[in-house]
C-alpha cells in the first residue's frame, strides 16, 4: 500500500523538482495544495487542491478535505512560502 504524501508550495523551484523526483519514485499517493495550479494539472496522478494557504478559513477547508478523501495522511512536505 502506498503512503499518502502532502506537498504544498509545487508549482515551481525546488518544489516542483521534489513533487517530480516523488511521482518518478512510484512509492506516493500525491495531495498537492497549490496556489498556482496551472502547471500542475497537466501532471498525472496527482490530488489537486488550489488554496491560498495564507487564508487561515481556506487552509482549514483543504486540509479537511485532503484528509476526507485521502483517509489521512502520512507524510508532509510543506515547502510553501
Amino acid at each position: 500500500m502506498k503512503k499518502k504524501l502532502l506537498i504544498t508550495g509545487c508549482s515551481k523551484g525546488i518544489g516542483q523538482a521534489t513533487l517530480r523526483r516523488l511521482i518518478k519514485e512510484k512509492k506516493y499517493e500525491i495531495y498537492v495544495i497549490s496556489k498556482h495550479i496551472e502547471t500542475l494539472k497537466i501532471i498525472n496522478d496527482l490530488q489537486v487542491f488550489e488554496c491560498d494557504l495564507s487564508d487561515e478559513k481556506e487552509k482549514i477547508r483543504t486540509i479537511q478535505k485532503i484528509i476526507k478523501i485521502s483517509k489521512g495522511i502520512d507524510i508532509l512536505i510543506n515547502n510553501a512560502g
